[in-house]
């Protein structure tokens, strides 16, 4: 008779399935402008400890708690990678919209890579500055 093996350890396994650590972060101010038209965000992570956890709650409300503005912005490469990622969006051609020479802080929601070049345009959202 063979012998089979897990491919995952048993006490990991476990780990995965198990249900998630949830952190809350509030901010007065925000919900003093928004009140009832507030939105509640959640974000699942790979993060396993309280700590850091609670910096990246702060860090995401911080983000999210003014008014957010979205973008467009055409990028040289195949970028399709960067779709979830924080990035900094440096240029000086853009200050009408509220950019300035230290860049803005925006989060991917959405890149589409051309099919007839290599660019790539990316939807992003940034606080309004």
């Amino acid at each position: 008779m063979p012998i089979i093996t897990p491919l995952v350890d048993a006490g990991y396994a476990a780990w995965l399935k198990s249900d998630g650590l949830y952190v809350v972060a509030t901010d007065s101010d925000v919900e003093s402008r928004w009140g009832d038209d507030g939105i509640e965000t959640t974000l699942l992570s790979a993060i396993a400890f309280g700590g850091p956890a609670v910096e990246e709650a702060v860090r995401e409300l911080r983000l999210l708690g003014g008014p957010l503005v979205r973008d467009e912005h055409v990028v040289d490469g195949l970028r399709h990678d960067l779709t979830g990622k924080r990035i900094r969006i440096r240029t000086y051609s853009l200050q009408p919209m509220g950019y300035d020479g230290a860049g803005a802080l925006a989060i991917v929601v959405k890149a589409v890579e051309s099919e007839t070049s290599d660019t790539t345009t990316l939807t992003v959202i940034r606080r309004l500055a």
